[in-house]
């Protein structure tokens, strides 16, 4: 198969994979992109993204983009690669964050995260917003409800971000929301500083014990009660251990998934 252009012809196309490479055989431009085992998302293997061909350096305004890789492989996508596998071998537990793009591409690229049996990331949907607003937050969402529905014992994990937390409420109102740790410690010290506040919020925060946590945030509110009235005025999502429920069996107290599928896609951000 041949673009319109005659640049562009594919050397292999199948269910599980796409090779495709420059039509001058000179040229090193190529691209290889297989299924992952999962059988979810494709992996590019393999990427020569310069073409060294006169005919086309000349022609740059129809060299790949990301476009035409997409293109390529939508149709396969469309049939493997939906939401079934996180309904059918994942935890009842998501992970939302966003992160920006920063090349020629403007905008907010959003992911809702998995765990799957092996406790591996297990990356669902994704979408471009023009913004971290509480419009495109809940457009994304009322998506993913469409998809998976609300599976018994759901858990959505965030950072709290305050249109992202609307959105959650108003989407999914009776899920269990969880604020990642690491966050609300980051806005924690910023008012209160010292070993006592760090050691016993972190330690109420582990503890899956439900007395041991109001033990500690007892102790916190005795040496300054503003202390407390801050987290319980700013910070009153489930963010311990001792108030996870059971069904999901996932004890993360931290939003790291998300932060390493962001790395994971770190180079395609650029």
């Amino acid at each position: 198969m041949q673009s319109r252009k005659n640049l562009l012809t594919t050397l292999r196309s199948e269910p599980k994979g796409v090779m495709a490479r420059c039509f001058d055989l000179k040229c090193k431009w190529r691209i290889h992109a297989f299924l992952m085992q999962h059988g979810i998302i494709f992996e590019v293997k393999k990427l020569v993204d310069t073409h060294s061909c006169t005919r086309s350096n000349k022609a740059a305004a129809t060299m790949a983009t990301q476009g035409w890789v997409a293109s390529v492989i939508i149709d396969k996508l469309k049939s493997d690669g939906d939401l079934a596998g996180f309904l059918d071998g994942c935890r009842p537990y998501i992970s939302l964050d966003a992160c920006h793009l920063k090349g020629r591409f403007n905008g907010v690229l959003v992911g809702a995260t998995g765990v799957d049996g092996n406790n591996s990331i297990f990356p669902m949907a994704y979408g471009v917003l023009e913004s971290e607003n509480k419009k495109s937050w809940i457009w994304f969402l009322e998506l993913l409800k469409k998809t998976i529905g609300t599976p018994n014992g759901l858990v959505i994990s965030s950072d709290m971000q305050k249109d992202l937390d609307i959105a959650i409420t108003q989407v999914y109102p009776t899920v269990e929301h969880k604020e990642c740790v690491r966050h609300l410690y980051s806005n924690f010290k910023r008012h209160f500083r010292g070993e006592f506040f760090t050691r016993n919020l972190w330690h109420a925060a582990r503890t899956y014990r439900l007395t041991e946590f109001e033990r500690l945030l007892n102790e916190i509110g005795e040496v300054n009660n503003d202390a407390l009235t801050y987290l319980n005025e700013n910070h009153n999502r489930i963010w311990s251990r001792g108030k996870f429920g059971t069904t999901s069996k996932c004890d993360y107290i931290t939003n790291n998934i998300s932060e390493a599928f962001n790395y994971w896609i770190g180079e395609v951000r650029v």
